[in-house]
């Protein structure tokens, strides 16, 4: 967008705007969108691959960083309520939720080799 005291190309959302390199939340307003999304985690105890490690150990942070509430089902009496509850605070509400499905829940993988 021009500024036309300025004449000088500035962004078209300017509320809250910083100087690069600092820290910023985004104005409440953008990205206000239902979302869900069932996550089966990776990286925990009894993890097989060592490259999950650092992804699962901040998968919950990266989406709370980015307005996401975060809830999480580690047996599978725990699953119908939690995604329940999920389901009508994205319908009912408009937030934005995700479900993480535990390695407990998933179970532990064994590989064998033909």
């Amino acid at each position: 967008m021009l500024d036309t005291q300025t004449s000088r190309l500035v962004p078209a959302v300017t509320e809250g705007y910083q100087a690069p390199g600092r820290r910023r939340e985004p104005p409440s307003h953008m990205c206000q969108f239902p979302f869900l999304t069932l996550v089966t985690m990776r990286g925990e105890p009894a993890e097989f691959n060592p490259w999950q490690g650092p992804m699962g150990r901040t998968t919950q942070q990266a989406l709370e960083l980015m307005g996401i509430a975060v809830l999480r089902a580690d047996t599978s009496e725990e699953v119908e309520e939690t995604v329940e509850a999920a389901l009508d605070s994205v319908c009912e509400a408009g937030e934005r939720v995700a479900v993480f499905l535990g390695q407990k829940l998933i179970g532990r993988r064994k590989w064998e080799r033909d």
